[in-house]
């Protein structure tokens, strides 16, 4: 324990339980503290850094407003940065997280976090863990699009994600970095956009792979920031920059409708749980629609493909065949499941919405569905579509044959 006995001009008289009496501790050596303590933001509690008496001249530096222990072996007194010499990272600078956490509090883990002593929120962007969870973060254009906080359910403006969407109101500065454990490249200063500050998508759920909602932030930068091609976001084939911005932004009101040829075998993400099956069942769609496209054209029909992005959504809607001549909108399932059926209707009846006139709709399959799917079939006015001997039969009195 340290005791101050007397304080001279150049001198402090601290008694130990060593040293009763006290001895002089040169006022310098104080001094010497704060210096580093204003340039660097911390100081370690060591002889090496304070001087032999280092454990009363860091006593002496807690009590400044603000600094805190932290670490051990030896420990380090640290300032909030802000108190210190400002946010003092460079773009581009790398810095364990872990001693960025003993700097600035906050959790250790996440990808998301408020820092407990300045006032920044901090992000970390790891593509190679996010990719896997369908997460949609990454650069496009001149925005940093990332991903909200939560792996199970439909993520909430809620803990972090509401703080990074109200961050100007609260104060607060947006610190992204790259990577999320070990070493983090501090990336540089962000705000979220405030003429479309956020959108949703699907994404899957971890563990269990089912759909839900996420909230994908849209930040722009503030100042210096570093922007490397391995941070670029992988936007889907055919997909401009200049589309995903037009489609995300709030102001968007209509659909962005194109056509895409059927040879080019594009599908939409597919944000669930992939299994060897669910390729195989793939493929199987694929065939039957090169099956069915050859027999139409070799009928006179001239057949596409619709890409739809619809408002306000950052991904599309593929379908799989539109026979342009006779106007029929066909979805293929490589399986005549209740299952696989009920989903062709549902994606039926969000692809045909942005189809003018009106098209006939069916659903192809690789055999004539039982009877109670033919009658779910018919309830929602749609046809069901099949091979048979050479070519296919349907159930609509020969419209899609």
């Amino acid at each position: 324990m340290n005791t101050v006995l007397d304080v001279g001009e150049s001198e402090v008289m601290v008694a130990t339980d060593r040293s009763p009496g006290g001895s002089a501790v040169p006022i310098g050596w104080v001094q010497q503290g704060l210096d580093l303590l204003a340039r660097d933001g911390e100081v370690e509690v060591h002889p090496d850094a304070l001087e032999h008496r280092s454990t009363f001249v860091g006593a002496v530096l807690l009590t400044l407003p603000g600094t805190s222990v932290v670490g051990s072996s030896p420990p380090r007194i640290v300032l909030p940065v802000d108190a210190a010499v400002g946010w003092d990272l460079e773009p581009g600078q790398v810095i364990r997280r872990r001693d960025l956490h003993d700097r600035l509090g906050g959790s250790r883990q996440g990808g998301m976090t408020t820092s407990s002593s300045t006032p920044n929120i901090l992000l970390f962007l790891d593509r190679a863990v996010g990719n896997p969870h369908g997460y949609f973060d990454g650069w496009a254009g001149d925005r940093l699009y990332y991903t909200g906080h939560g792996q199970r359910g439909d993520q909430e403006f809620r803990a972090a994600n509401a703080a990074t969407l109200d961050h100007h109101a609260a104060g607060k500065s947006l610190r992204v970095f790259r990577g999320a454990g070990g070493p983090v490249c501090y990336l540089g200063e962000f705000e979220v956009d405030e003429a479309a500050p956020y959108f949703r998508v699907e994404a899957p759920e971890s563990e269990s792979g089912a759909t839900r909602q996420v909230i994908v932030f849209r930040l722009a930068p503030v100042g210096t920031v570093v922007r490397d091609p391995q941070d670029d976001l992988e936007l889907p084939a055919l997909v401009s920059v200049a589309e995903l911005d037009r489609a995300v932004a709030t102001e968007t009101a209509e659909p962005l409708v194109t056509e895409v040829p059927i040879e080019n075998q594009y599908t939409e993400e597919v944000t669930v749980a992939q299994t060897t099956s669910s390729y195989t069942a793939v493929r199987r769609e694929q065939k039957l629609v090169l099956e069915y496209t050859a027999f139409l054209e070799r009928q006179g029909s001239t057949v596409s493909r619709f890409r739809v992005r619809p408002p306000g959504e950052a991904r599309e809607l593929i379908c799989d065949l539109y026979d342009k001549t006779r106007g029929n909108l066909v979805e293929a399932k490589g399986s005549g499941a209740r299952g696989e059926i009920r989903m062709a209707i549902g994606q039926l009846l969000d692809y045909g919405r942005f189809i003018a006139p009106p098209p006939a709709k069916a659903i192809l399959l690789p055999a004539r569905p039982r009877p109670d799917l033919e009658a779910l079939l018919a309830a929602a006015d749609v046809a069901a579509i099949w091979p048979s001997g050479a070519g296919f039969q349907d159930n609509a009195d020969g419209r899609f044959v």
